[in-house]
């Protein structure tokens, strides 16, 4: 039978706080999250029992006499958002988590597994999990502790999302600035890359570690990672974005604004939505000096999105570059409001006002809070 919690909130949140081997259960597929896994709500007579192991989401209940029996850790109901609510089970009965009403209960529910299981230390699975939750919520330290220990507990890399752990991990040593870590985990899924990703995209996280290294032969590299992922994608935008800007960027050999301009329009072709990309070829039209069409490309850029400081301290040094100095006092204002910390726009908003009305202890001001 199933051993339900007290309820924890008026919202109808109950927890199941047992490890239920072999008995029937109800879970209510609502609909598949954006990685394919179910969220679920639902009631629990013990006479029907919802398939969470199917492809698909079912739409009325099956017996059990079809589907045999199901397990469940923990499970969580949350009436006001069915879409939170997701903690299901394994058929083999070892938590899986994958969307959580709250940190503090996904906190909980891994607590109550780690005590359930016989030998949690030893269960890919669960840590997979727990890799996933720390992952999820920015914890990288905690996630790449988790994921390196299904590695370790899995050396054989049987456990079927060891390639996906190796891609998470990359993730995370490049955002650690771990770059050979991060280099190394892909490079051992370039060849079998995790679904839905094909190889395109390993090259271009490979291509973006090098971006994060700033000196110039790995510069070199990146484009030539990045063009070989054109060669075999000609329609990925972020690869046709990096490219664009590689071309853009001062002090390497390859310099070609030309060439900027003409990878950052076909990225935009793929994904005209991207303010990133509407922004960068705005900075190629202005190191060209062709000011009204870098004007057009940062307006839709700040259509996209306006509150990002950096396009706002653009425009103002664009409007500066054509002396319409109030619309460019009124551009680097805006960024200042939206974010005060920013020493260039402080340096850009002096250099104003000591060029226009000989304004010197305005500049001098500004200059200080640089």
């Amino acid at each position: 039978m199933f051993l339900l919690g007290r309820k924890t909130s008026k919202a109808g949140s109950y927890i199941l706080h047992r490890e239920l081997v072999g008995h029937l259960g109800a879970v209510v597929t609502r609909r598949t999250s954006e990685d394919g896994k179910f969220l679920a709500s639902g009631g629990t007579d013990g006479t029907k029992v919802w398939d969470v192991r199917s492809d698909r989401p079912l739409e009325a209940p099956q017996s059990s006499a079809v589907l045999g029996a199901t397990t469940a850790v923990i499970w969580v109901k949350n009436e006001d958002d069915l879409n939170l609510a997701l903690w299901s089970g394994t058929e083999r009965g070892y938590l899986i988590c994958w969307k959580a009403v709250a940190r503090k209960k996904a906190y909980s529910a891994y607590q109550q597994a780690l005590y359930l299981l016989p030998n949690p230390k030893e269960d890919p699975k669960l840590w997979y999990g727990i890799g996933i939750l720390y992952d999820r919520y920015g914890s990288l330290d905690h996630a790449e502790e988790a994921f390196s220990s299904v590695l370790r507990m899995d050396k054989d890399l049987d456990f079927d999302k060891a390639n996906e752990i190796l891609f998470r991990l990359g993730i995370i040593y490049k955002q650690q600035g771990k770059y050979n870590e991060s280099l190394n985990c892909f490079d051992r899924i370039l060849r079998n890359p995790p679904n839905p990703l094909a190889h395109a995209d390993i090259w271009f996280q490979i291509g973006h570690v090098y971006e994060q290294q700033k000196d110039l032969p790995v510069r070199r590299a990146r484009k030539t990672l990045h063009e070989r992922v054109v060669q075999d994608n000609p329609g990925h935008a972020k690869v046709l974005q990096q490219l664009g800007w590689l071309y853009h960027q001062d002090g390497s050999s390859f310099q070609n604004q030309d060439l900027a301009i003409q990878y950052l329009t076909k990225s935009l072709e793929a994904d005209p939505s991207d303010a990133q990309s509407w922004y960068l070829l705005g900075r190629a039209y202005m190191a060209g000096q062709k000011y009204n069409k870098a004007y057009e490309a940062y307006q839709q850029a700040v259509y996209r999105d306006g509150r990002n400081p950096t396009f706002w301290c653009s425009i103002g040094v664009l409007y500066f570059q054509i002396n319409q100095y109030r619309d460019a006092l009124d551009a680097y204002s805006r960024a200042i409001r939206i974010n005060p910390y920013i020493s260039e726009v402080w340096f850009d908003l002096g250099s104003l006002y000591e060029s226009c009305n000989n304004q010197i202890s305005d500049a001098m001001d500004a200059h200080a809070r640089e």
